[in-house]
C-alpha cells in the first residue's frame, strides 16, 4: 500500500514540474525526492529559434490625416437655398455649383431696369438725333449760344442716364450670379448641413472643401525624437492594413516650450493610393531611424539579465550553454542583438530563473 502511494506522489509530482512548477509547499517531506527528479529530468524549458533578417530601427507613433488646403465657403448674400446640388463626401471641382439661393426679385428687377434701359436709349437717340440739328444752327448764327448749351446739357444727361442703367443693371447680374455659390478649388465636400429650403445667413461657413489631390499626415512628436529625424527621412503609414512610403516632407517651425513637442509633417501622399480618405483619421506612422541588413533577432523572454550583463542559454546536447548577448535596440516584442550565437540557434524562452550554464534542461516545447 505504502508503495501505491509512494508511485502516485511521485507522478503528481512529475506533472507539476511539466507545467514549470518548481515549488511544492504542500510535499516539504518528499522535497529530496523532487530534487532527484529535477536532477534526473532536467530543467523543464520552452524553446525558440534565433532568427537573422533586416530590421529597420524605428520611431512609432499615432498621425492624422490632413489635406494639402482647405476652404472655407460662405455666401455673400443671405436667401433660401432653391437648389442645393452636393452632399457630404462629393468631389467636385473649382468653380462648380454648389448652392443656389432664390433670386426671383433679382431676376424682375433684372427685366424692369432693362425695359428702363431701353427707354433711356431711346431717349439719349432723340435727344442727340436734335442736338446736331441744333449744333448746324448754332455753327451758322441762327441759334444762340445759350440755346446750344441748354440742348447739350439735356444730351450729356441723357447719357448719363443711359450709363447709370447699364451700371446698375450690370451690378445686378452680378449679384445674381453670385447667388450660385460655387467651389473656390476642387477636392471632397464635408460640414455641409443644409438642404433645399433652408435660409442662408450671409457671410456664414456652409461647408468646406478639402483639397485632397495631395495630402500629408501630421504628427506630435517630442524633442527627443525630432532630433533623430531630418527632412527626407523615411516614413511607413498604415492605411487599413496598407502600408504607404513616404518622406518627412517639414520639421516643426518652433518647439512648445513647455510640453517640448513639436508637430512634424510628412508627404505629399498620392491620394490616389488610399481607397477610402477619411480626413483627420488616425494614421499608423513607422519613422525609419536606421536599417540595419542581416542581424539576429531573439524573443524578449530568452534573454536574462545578470547585473549588467544580458544572457541567452542555446541549448545543445540536452544542456543550456550560456551566451552573452549585447541588445542594440527593440522591435515589437523582439531583441536585436550581437553576441556568440548565430542563426536558428536553439535558446530557452521560458524558465530561465532556473538556468545556468551547462545545466541540464528537459524540453517543454520543441520548436522546428
Amino acid at each position: 500500500m505504502k508503495k501505491i502511494i509512494g508511485i502516485v506522489v511521485l507522478v503528481v509530482i512529475v506533472v507539476l514540474l511539466l507545467n514549470n512548477i518548481v515549488e511544492i509547499p504542500f510535499l516539504n517531506a518528499n522535497e529530496n525526492v523532487v530534487e532527484e527528479i529535477k536532477k534526473d529530468l532536467g530543467v523543464p524549458v520552452r524553446t525558440t529559434k534565433v532568427e537573422k533578417d533586416d530590421v529597420n530601427d524605428s520611431l512609432n507613433y499615432l498621425g492624422n490625416l490632413i489635406a494639402n488646403e482647405t476652404g472655407t465657403v460662405s455666401s455673400k448674400y443671405g436667401g433660401y437655398a432653391s437648389e442645393v446640388y452636393i452632399e457630404n463626401g462629393d468631389i467636385v471641382e473649382v468653380g462648380q455649383k454648389m448652392i443656389k439661393l432664390d433670386d426671383k426679385d433679382i431676376s424682375i428687377n433684372i427685366e424692369t431696369i432693362k425695359i428702363n434701359l431701353s427707354q433711356a436709349k431711346l431717349n439719349y437717340s432723340f435727344i442727340e438725333s436734335n442736338f446736331e440739328k441744333t449744333k448746324e444752327l448754332y455753327e451758322s448764327g441762327a441759334l444762340s449760344k445759350a440755346a446750344y448749351d441748354k440742348n447739350l446739357y439735356e444730351l450729356n444727361m441723357a447719357d448719363y442716364k443711359v450709363k447709370e442703367i447699364e451700371m446698375n443693371l450690370k451690378s445686378l447680374y452680378s449679384k445674381r450670379n453670385d447667388m450660385i455659390i460655387k467651389a473656390p478649388i476642387s477636392g471632397k465636400i464635408r460640414g455641409l448641413h443644409h438642404v433645399k429650403g433652408d435660409m442662408i445667413q450671409p457671410g456664414m461657413p456652409l461647408y468646406m472643401i478639402d483639397d485632397i489631390n495631395s495630402l500629408y499626415v501630421e504628427v506630435k512628436m517630442p524633442e527627443s525624437d525630432l532630433n533623430k529625424l531630418n527632412v527626407g527621412s523615411k516614413v511607413n503609414l498604415g492605411f487599413s492594413g496598407k502600408v504607404i512610403e513616404s518622406v518627412v516632407y517639414s520639421m516643426p517651425d518652433m518647439i512648445n516650450e513647455k510640453t517640448r513637442i513639436g508637430l512634424l509633417k510628412i508627404g505629399p501622399i498620392d491620394s490616389t493610393d488610399i481607397n477610402n480618405i477619411i480626413l483627420d483619421s488616425t494614421v499608423n506612422v513607422e519613422f525609419i531611424v536606421d536599417t540595419f541588413s542581416e542581424v539576429l533577432i531573439v524573443e524578449k523572454n530568452a534573454v536574462k539579465t545578470i547585473g549588467n550583463d544580458n544572457m541567452v542559454y542555446v541549448i545543445e546536447d540536452g544542456k543550456a550553454i550560456e551566451k552573452k548577448v549585447e541588445i542594440l535596440f527593440t522591435k515589437n516584442n523582439n531583441f536585436v542583438v550581437n553576441g556568440d550565437i548565430k542563426a536558428n540557434d536553439i535558446i530557452a524562452s521560458s524558465n530561465l530563473k532556473a538556468l545556468y550554464d551547462g545545466v541540464e534542461i528537459m524540453l517543454f516545447e520543441e520548436v522546428n
